[in-house]
């Protein structure tokens, strides 16, 4: 039975009056009229006032002046309409960008006419009031306005990722790598929005930083503790810069990139290591360590049989190293996104103590376990490409030099025996190549018939990549027993060694 039906019941048992405007003088006063746009929801801070007032200062200068403000003012701050918080707001702001765009004024009219064309509802009224409305069409202010609407807009869009992140944690079946890797990404993604899309440098301001650093002297560059390999990096390894550290299975860059940790936390005390080994647990790396400065033959340490006085440099030696700032990190199923969280970790444990992170190392970049994302559907040249990237954020968020420790392919071993490998040689993505501020490639000539390393021959270290440095190769010493590397006497002589 319908609802008029039942009206008509009610009315002949007398139970409802014949008066239809009866009961209704409640609802006679005025309603106040809502916008939508005007309505925020909980938690998500919105700027109504600058929306409106940039507007305003765009319409105005648009039909007085456009010689004093124009759009392209604040373009590097708002590329679109997406992040105003008011939809009509936004489709204004995308209307004025369009007029600019065809070489129009961006005034009421205008606007109001090319909001129609690009299928938005405009009202001419509207436009008008907010040039009424307008304070300023200082570009100045323009600018303050632009930057508080994407500021805004970047909180905004956080806590609403945030919420989903949130959300997909509470699940039982959330994993605990895909909800790391979306973290991470919520943080780099709120640092993309709260920054200028296309803020730029003037050559004048760039000069005026550089001239700064050359006045105060001095270089942040840490030593490696190799002085040919200082020396082609023009003072060694600097902060925000990434590394990379290859060579074929066996031949000695673990050794000698932990050689570099101990180096670098030596000639700055100030400074922290973290080391990822994702192949070996942080013993195996410390009895190296423990050799090299105690000079007892690792084959002893592994067997256990030395004699009182090597035990005496032993114990000597670990009082040495417990003073170094070097951390290890030996999951060996870490996420990129782990990495990151393991050493912003220890970056804020070393600030407590008025101390630095300065180097992480992973060793290495193949065994960096995926997203949970990419994992799923994306090639591994692919998958070896975000890590490449991440060397870069970490570095550059942290403020720290990234040193990531790479396979040779397989290729390079058709060579003949005395030639180093090349770039190409770099395993699983041409990203690595691409992303590193540096490479150095680490080379060891094998026995043709055995397959062993060569005692007789040198190990040959090449700077095959340097962004702000020439490429070298130099020659060093290895010490196997301690597992060591060391500068040799004549670096000269490098073609009498190995071939090109």
């Amino acid at each position: 039975m319908s609802k008029s039906q039942d009206d008509a019941d009610l009315q002949k048992a007398g139970l409802m009056s014949k008066d239809l405007a009866a009961g209704t003088a409640l609802m006679r006063a005025p309603l106040r009229a809502v916008a939508v746009n005007e309505v925020t929801a909980p938690g998500e801070p919105c700027d109504m006032a600058a929306e409106r007032a940039l507007l305003g200062a765009l319409l105005w200068a648009g039909a007085c002046q456009p010689q004093v403000l124009r759009i392209s003012a604040v373009l590097d701050l708002l590329e679109d309409g997406k992040p105003f918080y008011a939809r009509d707001c936004g489709n204004t702001y995308d209307a004025c960008k369009s007029c600019f765009d065809l070489k129009r004024e961006h005034d009421p009219v205008a606007v109001h006419a090319e909001m129609l064309r690009l299928g938005h509802r405009s009202d001419l009224d509207r436009l008008k009031q907010l040039v009424a409305d307008a304070s300023t069409v200082s570009e100045v202010q323009a600018r303050v306005y632009a930057q508080a609407i994407r500021n805004t807009w970047a909180r905004r869009e956080v806590i609403r990722e945030s919420r989903m992140l949130i959300l997909d944690a509470q699940s039982p079946k959330a994993d605990v790598d895909a909800i790391s890797t979306k973290a991470m990404a919520v943080a780099r993604q709120y640092i993309e929005r709260a920054a200028c899309t296309s803020a730029s440098v003037s050559l004048k301001e760039s000069s005026k930083a550089f001239f700064e650093d050359v006045q105060r002297g001095g270089s942040q560059a840490v030593s490696t503790g190799l002085r040919d390999l200082d020396l082609a990096l023009n003072g060694g390894m600097r902060p925000m810069e990434t590394s990379l550290v290859a060579a074929r299975t066996g031949v000695g860059k673990s050794v000698i990139s932990a050689q570099i940790a101990e180096a670098m936390v030596t000639a700055d005390q100030s400074m922290g290591v973290l080391y990822v080994t994702l192949e070996m647990v942080h013993k195996l790396f410390t009895a190296r360590l423990v050799s090299a400065r105690s000079g007892v033959p690792l084959n002893n340490m592994r067997r256990g049989v030395f004699n009182a006085t090597q035990m005496t440099d032993i114990v000597t030696a670990v009082s040495v190293l417990s003073d170094k700032g070097i951390y290890f990190a030996d999951n060996p199923a870490q996420t990129l996104a782990a990495i990151y969280s393991a050493a912003k970790d220890r970056a804020r444990n070393l600030a407590r103590e008025g101390k630095r992170l300065g180097l992480v190392v992973i060793d290495h970049v193949g065994l960096v376990k995926p997203s949970a994302e990419l994992l799923k559907r994306a090639s591994r040249e692919q998958q070896v490409a975000e890590t490449s990237r991440g060397l870069r954020v970490i570095a550059n968020d942290i403020g720290c030099h990234v040193m990531a420790l790479v396979q040779i392919h397989r290729d390079a071993e058709k060579q003949p025996s005395q030639s180093m490998p090349k770039l190409h040689h770099l395993r699983e993505s041409g990203s690595l190549e691409q992303d590193a501020d540096s490479i150095l490639i680490l080379h060891r000539e094998r026995d043709a018939k055995t397959g062993l390393f060569r005692t007789d021959k040198p190990a040959a270290l090449a700077l095959a990549k340097g962004r702000l440095d020439e490429t070298a190769i130099m020659l060093l010493n290895y010490d196997g027993p301690r597992a060591r590397f060391s500068d040799t006497v004549n670096n000269e002589q490098f073609g009498d060694f190995y071939g090109a």
